[in-house]
């Protein structure tokens, strides 16, 4: 008898994943990671348009000795480099 009892119901797995469905929506880190996430897919979109728009420097005379074009790629080398140093990589 109490083994059809335990069996129909299982109240320990459905209190574990409310308290885990709780904890994750609680949980600082959680949402922090969400929001780098989110921060992460707006860069990508931005990087993404601004993309778009180099494509006009491949008809512009000055291409070849363009300073913002080569300040830029220095910047994002330079945040990229400070990312991975940061994580330790």
């Amino acid at each position: 008898m109490s083994d059809s009892k335990n069996s129909s119901h299982k109240p320990a797995e459905i209190d574990l994943s409310d308290v885990e469905a709780f904890s994750m929506q609680h949980c600082p880190i959680v949402q922090q990671a969400n929001q780098v996430l989110r921060s992460s897919k707006e860069t990508q979109r931005a990087l993404r348009r601004f993309q778009e728009s180099l494509m006009n420097c491949d008809v512009c005379l000055a291409i070849d000795r363009c300073e913002l074009r080569e300040h830029f790629n220095i910047q994002v080398d330079r945040a990229i480099a400070e990312v991975l140093e940061e994580w330790g990589w």
